[in-house]
């Protein structure tokens, strides 16, 4: 199952940075905005997702939960989004089912949707329409179904063609992207996958390769460094100006190209493995600075090792839970554990050696990630993103303070220049929303 959070209105429509973004095209456009929301291109799923209404006008959308299309799934998917709606208000949900021969409706589908309407009617929760799709794609075909009257039979209400994903104002906003895999599950998967480039691979340092700390000096860094090593990569992506390449593939190309610069690749291991830093990366991503952190974890996925890989799939989970990464920070979560339990064997931890400290990291790890893994109803993934999204801002907001009064302004100002507090806040809400609080 993947989900992804609730978009806290600033009036009618999905809000954007600083304006509310409107989905006035009806099926067409609430449709074609699903890869937007869930950050890939969904096949053979049932999605739902979360509606607000103000009289008979459309407040907000979100959350977004998506399952297989297998009634079990497909139930537990609507108790999710029950449990997540459930202080909206008049909240509704559009049950969109993508299947390669959507009509007539049959089989497993039949199935599903059944089971999806069934645990939305004993929560409560209307449904504003029913419809299916064979794909996501431009002037793809969706028909909006009601029963017939005849049991276990549909009919079709009214139909129409896709808008284009791609220029949905969910995207334009600014705050989502579809993944640049190109959506499939399979693909982000690959994303996930460890690889070697040996240009970068031969400047990096010996804790790339062991996850130990070799001397990368991180009791001498700061969130400071963090931000100012943010704002770099944002020039650099800014130098290179505008081109074909989707904003999150610009972002890790910069990444991998200020790994190769002297140090860089020493501080990312302690941005990444100090518990006195990291949270600041899952602030700076809430704040705004979503594309860029993702692109530092996915390289340090990509070409670390050991505990350090381990904790960037972490923080990719983590941010998953701070955005519209969902779908691949469910699966970041997963890779973590698996890698870590065909690491250790049964009762060990990889990489110890009688290192106090590793243990601690290790144990931090497998710990947090067990918790978004399995915390998604009960709440408690949201509490512990929330924890680490809290210690975050008060590492920055520290800041300027720790800053010499000389330094001071200067110190505020790289803060400011990387972090959307009031992005940042909304995002807060929203964990506390779905942690029950």
């Amino acid at each position: 199952m993947t989900s992804t959070q609730h978009n806290s209105p600033h009036g009618p429509g999905i809000p954007g940075p600083g304006r509310p973004v409107v989905l006035d095209g009806g099926p067409d456009e609430l449709i074609a905005a699903v890869p937007g929301l869930l950050g890939f291109t969904p096949t053979a799923s049932v999605v739902l997702i979360g509606l607000s209404y103000h009289g008979d006008e459309l407040e907000s959308i979100g959350p977004v939960v998506r399952t297989d299309l297998v009634p079990g799934a497909a139930a537990a998917g609507a108790d999710a989004l029950c449990g997540a709606v459930y202080d909206m208000p008049d909240a509704r949900a559009a049950v969109i089912v993508v299947e390669p021969h959507p009509w007539p409706v049959r089989g497993r589908t039949v199935e599903v949707v059944r089971t999806v309407l069934c645990e939305l009617r004993d929560n409560a929760v209307g449904v504003s329409g029913v419809y299916v799709t064979e794909s996501m794609r431009d002037g793809g075909l969706w028909r909006e179904i009601v029963p017939s009257g005849q049991r276990g039979r549909w009919q079709i209400r009214r139909q129409g063609t896709l808008a284009d994903p791609q220029v949905s104002p969910i995207l334009s906003a600014g705050q989502t992207t579809v993944h640049d895999t190109g959506g499939t599950s399979e693909e982000m998967d690959r994303e996930l996958d460890p690889v070697d480039d040996e240009k970068v691979r031969a400047v990096l340092p010996a804790s790339w390769s062991t996850g130990a700390d070799t001397g990368t000096g991180r009791d001498s860094l700061s969130p400071a460094d963090i931000c100012a090593l943010v704002a770099q990569i944002n020039r650099d992506i800014a130098a290179q100006g505008t081109d074909k390449d989707a904003p999150l593939r610009r972002a890790r190309c910069a990444v991998r190209r200020a790994l190769t610069v002297q140090g860089t690749a020493g501080q990312v291991f302690a941005f990444c493995t100090s518990v006195r830093l990291f949270p600041s990366l899952v602030a700076l991503a809430a704040g705004g600075g979503a594309t860029v952190v993702m692109a530092l974890l996915l390289e340090v996925a990509a070409l670390g090792r050991c505990s350090l890989r381990s904790r960037a799939l972490l923080l990719i989970a983590v941010l998953g839970w701070c955005g519209n990464h969902g779908a691949l920070g469910h699966r970041a979560a997963r890779r973590c554990l698996q890698e870590t339990a065909e690491d250790s064997g049964v009762g060990r931890v990889p990489g110890i050696d009688g290192d106090t400290g590793q243990l601690g990291d290790d144990l931090l790890t497998m710990s947090l990630a067990g918790i978004l893994w399995d915390g998604v109803s009960d709440g408690s993934a949201a509490r512990a993103v929330q924890s680490i999204l809290d210690q975050g801002l008060a590492q920055l907001d520290a800041v300027t303070v720790t800053a010499p009064p000389a330094g001071a302004a200067g110190a505020t100002a790289l803060v400011e220049t990387v972090l959307d507090r009031r992005a940042a806040t909304a995002v807060r809400n929203v964990l506390g929303r779905r942690a029950g609080k």
